[in-house]
């Protein structure tokens, strides 16, 4: 596995998390809520999520 990022001149990796579907009109909080992700992440883990997605009310 290739880990080295010449762009950050690190050591990097990342990971991908896909839910089961949920239909068109639940909240993006009710998903991240109910996939069960919040419990396998740690304290300084990173997420990258669309413009107006907080996570504060659910951390």
């Amino acid at each position: 596995v290739q880990t080295y990022s010449y762009y950050q001149s690190t050591y990097t990796v990342k990971f991908m998390f896909v839910s089961k579907p949920y239909g068109g009109r639940v909240s993006d909080n009710k998903i991240f809520e109910q996939s069960g992700i919040l419990a396998k992440m740690d304290k300084k883990d990173i997420v990258m999520a669309d413009k107006g997605f907080t996570m504060e009310d659910i951390c």
